[in-house]
């Protein structure tokens, strides 16, 4: 995650917006607090250059989250 995290703050700093996606597959699909409490680490790590667009949200086995530039 931390290259994810480095590579992230490249595309935020040129104004895109970053979507940040978990695909959870078999077993991992009964645990999806810890693929939520990931994702909520990882959007609080890049808190200084971003902003929340679209909350964590499921979509069949992956959780998404949306970042956008800060102002």
């Amino acid at each position: 995650l931390d290259r994810m995290a480095e590579r992230s703050r490249e595309f935020l700093g040129e104004r895109n917006i970053v979507k940040v996606s978990i695909t959870l597959r078999g077993r991992e699909l009964s645990n999806k607090e810890y693929a939520i409490e990931k994702l909520n680490k990882f959007v609080a790590g890049l808190m200084d250059s971003a902003e929340v667009d679209q909350t964590i949200k499921r979509q069949g086995n992956q959780f998404i989250v949306i970042l956008r530039p800060k102002k």
